[in-house]
């Protein structure tokens, strides 16, 4: 790939992540991170950031559904409702 200046920021990134993260999206690639072009890895630690951070909702969610899944939707749903 080819570096393109003024592309998404990381905060509009990880945004869009928790946005989305209600679809049923089995999968993410983190493209266009070139550290060899960034000594200041900056680049990098964006890029690890956001697959982290994805990793972690993807994970959120299957909590979620197990929870669901197990019968304490109800009480998942009260809990909502509460505020809680």
């Amino acid at each position: 790939g080819t570096p393109v200046a003024g592309g998404p920021s990381s905060a509009k990134i990880l945004s869009v992540l928790r946005q989305i993260n209600q679809l049923d999206i089995v999968g993410a690639d983190v493209v266009e991170v070139a550290p060899a072009y960034d000594h200041a890895d900056i680049t990098a630690i964006a890029g690890s950031t956001v697959a982290m951070h994805y990793l972690g909702l993807l994970a959120e969610r299957k909590a979620r559904l197990e929870e669901l899944n197990n019968g304490n939707h109800i009480v998942a749903g009260l809990n909502q409702a509460s505020g809680i």
